[in-house]
């Protein structure tokens, strides 16, 4: 099945297929929460060789600028609705940060490697919802700390000390990446659009507890007691 979408375009992937085998496994490595459980309903793949040229093209400005670039693969959750115009368009940056549990970290395009958490911004009421995974350019990441009121989000990422050049992204913790803002149009790229169910965790059932009826012994079980004399 695909589906054309003006530049851009999305085939779904067999299961058989190593693409799919690869970010299956990666979604599901991730996809337990608290009290629910992800389960995978079908996996396309983003072909958009507009946006793949210009996310190429800021790859190589990353790596004159800071020497270094590394490509993640994070999720982004988001409303079935928004999918057709992020694959087509991309993310907008002026329109993201506006979400108040978004904007804890900066006010950019809000990622995570954890599938299980990018489940919360997905569709409540639809039984099954969409998220990307998305191709996501690094070099120089900041840890902030959560911002405890709308005037202390961060629009720009801060100056690396010493240097004109500024942090091109900022996290709330850089090794476990549960949290990463990016500022920059097209510092990202809509790899796969993964359709997906969520079930919520079945109670534990516990065996039950056998109590044994008591048997008390005969009244004259026990030897007289006698003090000595």
């Amino acid at each position: 099945m695909s589906v054309t979408n003006e530049c851009a375009y999305r085939h779904q992937l067999s299961t058989d297929n190593s693409e799919y085998e690869e970010v299956s496994a990666f979604f599901l490595k991730s996809a337990k929460g608290k009290d629910f459980v992800l389960s995978i309903e079908a996996i396309e793949k983003v072909n958009n060789h507009a946006l793949q040229l210009l996310f190429d093209s800021n790859k190589a400005n990353y790596k004159e600028l800071y020497g270094d670039c590394k490509i993640v693969k994070l999720f982004h959750g988001t409303k079935c609705m928004n999918i057709p115009s992020i694959v087509r368009d991309n993310f907008n940056i002026s329109l993201h940060g506006r979400n108040k549990g978004r904007r804890l970290y900066g006010a950019g395009v809000n990622f995570t490697a954890f599938a299980a958490s990018a489940s919360y911004y997905c569709d409540e009421d639809e039984q099954v919802k969409q998220m990307l995974l998305c191709s996501v350019l690094v070099s120089n990441i900041l840890e902030v700390p959560e911002a405890t009121n709308m005037w202390l989000t961060l629009t720009k990422p801060p100056y690396i000390q010493g240097t004109n050049l500024r942090y091109d992204t900022t996290a709330r913790n850089k090794k476990t990446m549960d949290v990463i803002v990016k500022y920059e149009d097209h510092t990202f790229y809509p790899a796969f659009v993964i359709s997906f169910r969520k079930h919520n965790n079945p109670p534990v059932q516990r065996s039950p507890r056998v109590v044994h009826d008591i048997v008390h012994p005969p009244h004259n079980f026990f030897p007289e007691f006698r003090p000595k004399q």
